[in-house]
């Protein structure tokens, strides 16, 4: 089970990382810490009242972490220098 909700809550093998990608949309508030996804990043996030809070991804080795945008038209910050390409997808270099 907890395999399946792990999961259920990114999947990151197409080399960009999907957040709560098949959490049902009536699961409003979803959570998790520090899981391992493709390219050596710990990443944790929340989700409450149907939308995307927080995303904290710690960096295990350089590289490029791509992330599909999970924050929608919302405005967000990120402590690290970033860009946007296909209007969608957030990638930061990681040094």
């Amino acid at each position: 089970m907890l395999r399946i909700y792990w999961k259920c809550s990114f999947q990151s093998h197409t080399d960009t990382i999907h957040l709560f990608p098949a959490i049902p949309e009536n699961w409003l508030d979803v959570s998790f810490e520090q899981l391992r996804t493709e390219g050596a990043f710990l990443t944790s996030a929340v989700r409450q009242k149907g939308k995307v809070l927080n995303v904290n991804t710690r960096f295990t080795k350089e590289g490029e972490l791509k992330l599909m945008n999970p924050f929608g038209k919302s405005i967000f910050s990120c402590s690290q220098k970033y860009r946007v390409e296909d209007s969608n997808i957030i990638i930061i270099e990681t040094k």
